[in-house]
């Protein structure tokens, strides 16, 4: 994240594009986030970061539970 960033977001979705999770983003800089997937069901699910309310990027994930 930028410095000066005043808010930033991961936000999850299902396929449907209803937001399923929201992790709040605190660190400026380079790093890493662990999402905890206990609570999501086997299926595609894509991530979006969200910066001062602009869209930077989306991605796509998979969670495979056996």
């Amino acid at each position: 994240l930028p410095e000066g960033t005043q808010r930033a977001q991961l936000r999850i979705t299902a396929a449907n594009g209803q937001v399923i999770k929201t992790v709040e983003l605190t660190r400026a800089g380079e790093g890493q986030v662990n999402v905890n997937t206990n609570d999501l069901a086997s299926g595609t699910y894509q991530y979006s970061l969200l910066v001062d309310g602009r869209l930077v990027n989306t991605r796509q994930m998979m969670v495979v539970k056996k």
